[in-house]
């Protein structure tokens, strides 16, 4: 099919959890329900097609391409691929293969890919995410600011949409995206950063605390048989003295 005019929408509310059905037919068989293999295959696909100077693509399922993304405070990156429309090539070689839109793409985001007619997960993922036409491109944030004090588990969260971009954007069009996704979610995913290295500080400074203790108690225990050891040998040391006067006074 056409390319169709490109679309931009930035900041949506949409909010998606995994995907996990499909209304399309796939290709593969037991192949195109395997989530793994299809984004392994994907990105081995993609880059035999348009070279090694696109994003780095999650070899992963979505769902745990999104909680990588989570646990770096990143935001994740979905591209849906759909090979048969005519716009799909020229977006990919000039926009995501751009070695700007590849840079920041592969720096600021983890990178998920999938194409619709191979991937169960990506066929899905179309539908929650309301794709109308493609290309189709969305940047999601797995993060939210009460996530960033109360350190839930990323698996317990949805991904809420921040921008999606359908047809045939350009790579200035993707790197506003970009830019207007950063500026909007880049304080949250910062206070994030920011809470989960505080954890991590306190939770080293814990297990430093609890090493010295138990160096500091192990030091004692080692005093306390050194002190053991000595009381014993001066006992010995009595009680020889006290025998050998015994047996001269014999």
């Amino acid at each position: 099919g056409g390319g169709g005019a490109s679309r931009v929408w930035r900041g949506g509310t949409a909010t998606i959890g995994p995907a996990q059905s499909s209304a399309f037919d796939g290709d593969d068989g037991d192949e195109f329900a395997d989530p793994l293999a299809a984004a392994a295959r994907f990105a081995a696909a993609f880059r035999e097609a348009f070279g090694d100077g696109g994003p780095a693509w999650a070899v992963a399922p979505w769902a745990s391409a999104a909680d990588a993304a989570s646990r770096a405070h990143r935001l994740c990156f979905v591209y849906l691929h759909a090979p048969r429309h005519d716009a799909t090539e020229g977006f990919c070689r000039s926009t995501l293969c751009d070695p700007e839109v590849s840079r920041r793409l592969s720096r600021e985001c983890v990178c998920w890919g999938g194409d619709v007619s191979r991937s169960a997960e990506a066929a899905a993922l179309a539908g929650a995410l309301g794709a109308r036409a493609f290309p189709f491109a969305a940047l999601l944030v797995r993060c939210s600011p009460a996530d960033a004090s109360s350190g839930a588990s990323p698996s317990s969260r949805t991904a809420t949409l921040a921008a999606r971009a359908e047809g045939p954007v350009s790579a200035a069009e993707l790197g506003r995206l970009l830019d207007a996704a950063a500026a909007e979610h880049g304080p949250a995913l910062e206070a994030a950063r920011a809470a989960a290295a505080g954890r991590e500080r306190d939770r080293a400074l814990r297990a430093e605390q609890d090493a010295e203790f138990e160096a500091a108690l192990l030091a004692d225990q080692l005093k306390a048989r050194e002190r053991a050891r000595a009381r014993e040998a001066a006992r010995a040391r009595e009680e020889e003295r006290a025998a050998r006067e015994r047996a001269a006074r014999e």
